[in-house]
């Protein structure tokens, strides 16, 4: 059996949840996936994989290697489809499972998924900006004062 949903671990009480969330339509297994900090919610992406709708008492087959990639935002518990329509990315990997994905901060937040798996193992390298979804590497968490006008020669300090 193939599931779709997410699985929760709240590390302060020790305890598993299955939140009631919205799919990411047809269950995908053997993808790529990577948690990244953003800002405000951490993201977690997912590349490739392969993916088939099931009838329950049916045979199972191999699925179909795709190639969509999809963000699962912690805080909206919201996934998005994105950088899968060729027609607007001209350079998306074919089709594949077993990737490696790593997240670069020192290339504008860069995805980067290196080689996997259609009937042979590949051996390229790609990388995808995702700065837009995760925002920039810095966030403002204060300031001194806090409220108020400020005039000439009046010292702030921002915290974050």
């Amino acid at each position: 059996m193939h599931f779709n949903n997410v699985l929760v671990f709240d590390l302060a009480t020790n305890e598993w949840s299955d939140p009631d969330i919205d799919t990411n339509g047809v269950p995908r297994w053997n993808h790529s996936g990577i948690l990244v900090e953003a800002i405000p919610n951490w993201i977690y992406f997912v590349f490739g994989g392969e993916c088939a709708e099931y009838q329950e008492g049916t045979l199972r087959t191999f699925g179909q290697y795709v190639n969509s990639s999809c963000y699962f935002n912690l805080g909206t518990k919201k996934w998005t489809e994105y950088a899968s329509n060729p027609d607007t990315f001209s350079n998306i990997p074919s089709p594949r499972e077993y990737s490696a994905v790593a997240f670069d901060t020192n290339n504008l937040n860069s995805l980067i998924v290196f080689g996997g798996w259609n009937n042979g193992w590949f051996g390229d390298l790609y990388s995808l900006a995702v700065g837009k979804i995760v925002g920039p590497p810095y966030a403002i968490t204060g300031s001194d004062p806090c409220l108020g006008q400020l005039s000439g020669k009046t010292e702030l300090r921002i915290f974050g």
